[in-house]
C-alpha cells in the first residue's frame, strides 16, 4: 500500500508516495496525521481513526490516544516506563498501560 503525503516542512516539494512498509508510526497533530519513517516525517490531513481502520491489516495498532504504531517495527518494550523503542530510528513512544499485555503477547509470538 502506498500513501500520498508531503514531507513536513517541505510541503512545496509536492506529493510523495510513501510505502506503508517504511512507516514506523503515525501521530495525530491537530488537523493532520504525521507519518514517521526512518528518514523523516510526512504529513497528510486526515483523522487518525481513519488510518487505524485502513492500516490494521498491515500490523498497525493504537497504543496510546494519539498514536498508531507499526507493530513489526518495534525493537523492544520497556514495561516499567510504558514505552516502546522503534527498530530503525530508536525513537521511544509512550504506550498506554491498557495496551501493555496485548503488546507483550504480540512481541512474544514474534520471537517464536
Amino acid at each position: 500500500m502506498i500513501i500520498p503525503c508531503v514531507r513536513k516542512g517541505n510541503e512545496e516539494q509536492g506529493i510523495i508516495w510513501l510505502s506503508v512498509t517504511d512507516i514506523t508510526h503515525l501521530a495525530r497533530k491537530r488537523n493532520e496525521v504525521e507519518f514517521h519513517t526512518a528518514d523523516g516525517v510526512y504529513v497528510r490531513p486526515n483523522a487518525l481513526d481513519y488510518w487505524q481502520v485502513v492500516l490494521k491489516e498491515k500490523g498497525f495498532e493504537r497504543l496510546d490516544w494519539g498514536v498508531l504504531v507499526n507493530l513489526h517495527k518495534i525493537a523492544e518494550l520497556d514495561e516499567k516506563e510504558h514505552k516502546i523503542i522503534i527498530k530503525d530510528s530508536r525513537k521511544s513512544i509512550v504506550v498506554a498501560e491498557k495496551h501493555i499485555e496485548n503488546l507483550k503477547e504480540f512481541l512474544k509470538k514474534g520471537e517464536s
